[in-house]
């Protein structure tokens, strides 16, 4: 099927929907039932969100099946790509958190490539940055299982459940055997289908023949999702696999690492797909000069947060009763941290992933670009990044929580999770001698940041009024 021309569903912008290869519409088989979550068969979805929270919410949960045959690619850096061999089968599975009022849902569907670097599935940008404001704006998230070495891991953590899951290519085929070659700065290649396939899923979204994932809500925006690991491997999909797929209206890569670099040649430019990149400060010391240093361009922004951690506590919070209800290890943390310091830099990037997401929408379906943001300092030419007296870096995107400091939050320590380190009393109160003048500070940084664009009003709020609830300066 490769070079045929065919037609796909119009993005809600109005691009050219003209496709250079044919996309695949895969079988979808769901939802599939299953017991009370947490049951010790694990005859439920892994990687579940609490269903009564999410009800509460407005929200369901349902899981489907995914079957096809699908192609690997060869993915040249900063190339379109070209179709190695096609045919093979596979079977995967999604999970579909949606409103359950269709008049509740805003038309934006997220597919996020679920991270595998724990040898598990963890649902990052929904646990780390975004669950809050998926549900605040009405968003539709999916995620989907692509990594070979997490699909081994679900067929054993419940055999009769996803026994029959397969991403791997034919025995004697010309793909390359595995998901699984290591992630360095010069591989984020995916060697087996997983390109095609989150291809396919998409189609089914956009276009589903048989069962419909979505229920009929509606479908205006859809945009591919991963953090870090999932994020890089998603890389080469944009530059090589998107061109001749054209599936996604958008792309939305969350803390990615080593090279992310975004083709920015006229014949990518003219697709005009937007692509976002949101990086903490930890993924700086990771990439490579020119991926961190990457210039923004008509259908490119890139943001990055000072003072936030990789792994962020809402991450962690999220991950510690769902790794203990699915029998996972517990989350462990760094030793070797400076005196008085704790795991994990508290600043709440949460915030500007949200913000930055609701840009990327209005920049899909009205052609608004978002603001551009200043990059985090470094050493020229390196990934050394330049800080302050109290060792908070300087520049970036800067919240109230980095720039009205009251703690240092180093974010390159203490593995991807970073650490905070309160400041002394003396210091406290020689920076904020009343409340009051803590309070106005938070207040007047957080308005600039609304003003930039880089927060939103509701986030604003929760920011100013823990700020008033807080004994700072008292």
């Amino acid at each position: 099927m490769a070079g045929a021309e065919v037609t796909v569903s119009a993005p809600a912008h109005g691009r050219s929907s003209t496709a250079p290869t044919e996309v695949a519409n895969p079988v979808v088989t769901g939802p599939v039932t299953h017991g009370l979550v947490g049951n010790e068969t694990h005859d439920y979805p892994f990687a579940s969100t609490d269903p009564a929270w999410l009800s509460s919410h407005g929200y369901v949960q349902e899981e489907f099946f995914v079957s096809g045959t699908a192609s690997c690619y060869e993915t040249p850096r900063l190339q379109t790509g070209t179709v190695i061999e096609s045919g093979n089968p596979y079977n995967t599975r999604m999970i579909v958190r949606r409103p359950l009022d269709r008049d509740k849902s805003n038309g934006v569907v997220v597919v996020e490539w679920l991270n595998a670097s724990s040898g598990y599935e963890i649902d990052s940008t929904w646990a780390a940055t975004s669950y809050e404001a998926y549900i605040r704006a009405g968003a539709t998230w999916v995620g989907l299982s692509l990594q070979n070495n997490v699909v081994q891991q679900l067929r054993a953590w419940s055999p009769h459940r996803y026994g029959a899951l397969n991403v791997e290519p034919l025995p004697g085929s010309s793909c390359p055997a595995s998901a699984d070659t290591p992630l360095t700065p010069g591989n984020v290649k995916v060697n087996n289908l997983a390109y095609d396939i989150l291809s396919q899923v998409g189609q089914a979204l956009r276009q589903p023949a048989g069962v419909d994932p979505l229920h009929g809500l509606a479908r205006t925006t859809l945009i591919a999702t991963g953090a870090s690991q999932s994020a890089a491997r998603l890389i080469p999909y944009v530059n090589s696999v998107h061109p001749m797929a054209r599936v996604y209206d958008g792309f939305f890569l969350a803390i990615p690492i080593f090279d992310h670099v975004i083709r920015r040649d006229r014949a990518f430019d003219r697709l005009g797909t937007p692509v976002f990149k949101v990086m903490s400060e930890w993924d700086l010391t990771v990439g490579t000069v020119e991926s961190n240093d990457q210039p923004d361009g008509r259908t490119l922004r890139t943001w990055q947060i000072a003072g936030a951690p990789h792994t962020t506590y809402q991450n962690v919070q999220y991950r510690i009763p769902n790794n203990a209800r699915d029998d996972l290890a517990p989350i462990t943390f760094c030793t070797g941290l400076p005196p008085d310091a704790e795991p994990i830099s508290l600043i709440p990037s949460r915030y500007v992933f949200a913000a930055a997401a609701q840009h990327l929408i209005q920049w899909i379906r009205k052609g608004t670009p978002p603001p551009t943001a200043p990059r985090i300092s470094t050493v020229p030419g390196t990934t050394d990044i330049t800080r302050d007296q109290y060792g908070n870096a300087l520049g970036g995107i800067r919240l109230s929580q980095h720039e009205v400091a009251t703690a240092t939050n180093d974010a390159t320590g203490c593995s991807t999770y970073g650490w905070h380190r309160p400041l002394d009393q003396a210091t406290l109160a020689t920076l904020y001698p009343s409340h009051r003048a803590y309070v106005a500070q938070v207040v007047r940084v957080t308005q600039r940041n609304v003003r930039a664009g880089y927060l939103l009003q509701p986030d604003a709020r929760t920011t100013i009024l823990e700020a008033e609830q807080s004994r700072i300066g008292s």
